[in-house]
């Protein structure tokens, strides 16, 4: 009989470690959910501002790729000195 009261003990203390790590599962999938919804929604954000400045973003495109190339100059050369008279 003793030995049925420390399993019913040793159940028990396994029960109560159970239910805090469901509680623990609980907030970590909610956590998780959470992020997914923000990720979701600052994709359509972007989507939605990408949209109203689609027009803005051709153009500095355009630009960047029209501008022309930037040319290599000669190094700087030192003034030749001068004779004295």
């Amino acid at each position: 009989m003793v030995e049925i009261g420390k399993m019913t003990t040793a159940i028990e203390g396994l029960q109560d470690k159970v239910d805090k790590l469901d509680a623990n599962d609980r907030k970590i999938q909610s956590g998780i959910s959470q992020i997914k919804g923000g990720l979701i929604v600052a994709g359509i954000a972007l989507g939605f501002l990408g949209w109203l400045f689609s027009d803005q973003i051709s153009a500095l495109r355009t630009t960047i790729v029209s501008a022309p190339a930037p040319t290599q100059q000669a190094p700087a050369q030192p003034p030749a000195p001068q004779p004295k008279p």
